[in-house]
């Protein structure tokens, strides 16, 4: 079965969609996957910053029990 509403395209046509260089608009799915993505990604980034913060502090700082 062909995906999307247009029944002209194959499955191949519809994930060539998902590029901005084929000149077709992109699905809202796919914008919000991409938005999804982004956010990951920059949470991640303050998270390995926060573990190289916390890292350098024990360095300097040991923990005392």
């Amino acid at each position: 079965m062909k995906r999307g509403k247009n029944p002209e395209f194959t499955c191949h046509q519809h994930i060539g969609r998902v590029g901005s260089s084929t000149g077709l608009g992109t699905d809202p799915e796919v914008t919000e996957a991409y938005r999804e993505w982004e956010n990951r990604k920059r949470l991640d980034a303050v998270d390995k910053a926060l573990e190289e913060i916390e890292n350098a502090l024990i360095g300097v700082m040991p923990v005392i029990n």
